[in-house]
């Protein structure tokens, strides 16, 4: 009997060493991927470096002293990565402006609404900022994942983004976690990033299975979500007296409703640019169906200053 008792105390024991081992292991390994991605990617992802920059330069951004240049900051997406060349703004601009960006890829109304939220909260106080967006992105009802959650939105924001995008528990927990994790938010980067090392084409090949052009509701659906977004995103900028400009993007698509949204900025009293109408460029602007390339760009640039600079004079008129 003592030898069977001495049995399975021992056999106790191994399992219970053998677990310890496996989550010290596990927590081990947490902590490599974790430190990897928060030290080791930021420094190899140019796209990273980029990011961090821009993010810290705003979060230092005040508001200008009197008589010196209106601190002024452009967010956005890839559309305005590839459509604004920030030096030739500050270049061509009337001296009374300094531009700066913040650009998130594949970011929409949701991804900024909360990501506003949680950069003011940290500190964030330009005297405006100018979102640039394409029509789609008004009415869009996603974010970016984990990737959203962890560099835009506040830990407990999860549950007013769970209940706006109606997310199951595992996907908000998911989130809710990745806000505070490096590993957990940017895992689906590393991996982007480690394939598009073995594979440089492989962004050009991922480019050309685009789904192809928007669909959009019908106009009265089109004009109630934006107008409601509008103000909501504009009351958020005015609670921390932060002017709110957005920017309408030149598309290719004749079926984009410019119009409706230029309507539904009116009704919500946002100032709403349009440096071009949606058709104005031609084709050979453009790097593929949304974004400019590098004539389209500083073409964009040249268009932009005059209209964007008169909403800023206009409010020392």
């Amino acid at each position: 009997m003592r030898l069977s008792t001495s049995n399975s105390e021992l056999s106790t024991a191994s399992f219970n060493r053998a677990s310890a081992y496996l989550i010290a292991t596990l927590g081990l390994l947490y902590l490599c991927c974790e430190l990897g991605t928060h030290y080791g990617f930021q420094r190899l992802s140019r796209i990273q470096q980029r990011l961090r920059g821009e993010k810290m330069a705003l979060l230092a951004v005040r508001p200008a002293a009197p008589g010196a240049p209106r601190n002024v900051v452009i967010v956005g997406n890839s559309l305005l990565l590839a459509s604004v060349d920030i030096p030739l703004l500050n270049k061509l601009g009337s001296g009374q402006c300094n531009y700066s960006r913040l650009v998130l890829e594949q970011t929409q109304y949701v991804d900024w609404y909360f990501g506003l939220k949680r950069l003011f909260d940290e500190g964030a106080h330009p005297d405006a900022i100018v979102l640039v967006f394409g029509a789609h992105h008004w009415l869009a009802d996603a974010v970016r994942g984990e990737y959203f959650a962890h560099e835009l939105m506040r830990p407990l924001d999860v549950f007013q983004v769970a209940h706006e995008l109606d997310l199951d528990r595992t996907t908000a927990s998911n989130y809710f976690f990745a806000s505070f994790s490096s590993w957990l938010g940017g895992r689906a980067e590393v991996r982007k990033f480690i394939l598009s090392t073995i594979l440089p084409d492989l962004q050009d090949f991922v480019g050309k299975l685009s789904p192809g052009p928007p669909s959009y509701p019908a106009e009265e659906v089109i004009f109630s979500k934006a107008r409601e977004r509008m103000v909501r995103l504009k009351t958020l900028c005015d609670s921390h007296s932060v002017q709110l400009i957005t920017v309408l993007h030149p598309t290719l698509q004749a079926r984009t409703p410019f119009d409706t949204l230029a309507k539904a900025a009116e009704a919500a009293a946002l100032p709403l640019v349009l440096p071009v109408a949606k058709l104005a460029y031609p084709s050979d602007l453009y790097a593929d169906l949304y974004h400019l390339n590098a004539r389209g760009m500083e073409r964009f640039t040249r268009d932009l200053v005059a209209p964007l600079e008169s909403q800023f004079l206009g409010d020392h008129t």
